[in-house]
């Protein structure tokens, strides 16, 4: 991004935050994702959510906010189940959530979030791999061990750590691509 709209940005987010409204509301949104980060399956629920996104951020609330779907594949209500009842819980739920679009179809999210959660088996559970993950060193090398997640990018991994408010990335932001065609970057 150039300097000028760079500057740009800047300054209209910090007026922006001056709005008591707007205040009020990132207050609101801090504290759920501290609260979030103190979940210990946070890890995988931020997987579920990063998939649950894809091609619609809106979409995610079918999921997220319908508690019978999110409890059906909630970490610790699967984690000790057979591979295969886990596999068929999963694409059932993700069907039933209606999260896939025509591009990135029920079948193929179910997919990779099914492949996450045997990785996190592997590497030692979902607890494990989040102490784990929070120790490395730097916000890039963060980005990279989340990249090796099935469906997620850098974009997704650096949104994982701004969703829980991870002290490495408090001061960070995502531009949506539609705004990116304004800032010139």
């Amino acid at each position: 991004m150039n300097i000028k709209n760079r500057n740009k940005l800047l300054n209209y987010l910090l007026e922006m935050k001056k709005n008591i409204i707007v205040k009020n509301e990132l207050d609101k949104k801090k504290k759920e994702s501290l609260d979030n980060f103190k979940r210990k399956d946070w890890l995988w629920h931020e997987l579920i959510v990063s998939i649950s996104t894809w091609g619609n951020a809106k979409r995610a609330k079918k999921i997220l906010e319908n508690e019978e779907l999110y409890n059906n594949i909630k970490y610790d209500n699967i984690k000790k189940l057979p591979i295969n009842e886990v596999r068929k819980i999963i694409n059932k739920t993700i069907r039933n959530a209606k999260i896939g679009t025509g591009r990135v179809s029920p079948e193929r999210k179910a997919d990779f979030l099914f492949r996450n959660f045997v990785l996190l088996q592997n590497m030692g559970g979902c607890e494990k791999v989040s102490s784990f993950l929070l120790n490395i060193k730097g916000k890039e090398s963060k980005i990279i061990f989340l990249s090796l997640f099935n469906g997620i990018s850098q974009k997704y991994a650096r949104n994982i750590f701004m969703d829980i408010y991870h002290e490495e990335f408090r001061y960070s932001i995502a531009v949506d691509e539609r705004i990116k065609k304004f800032l010139i970057f």
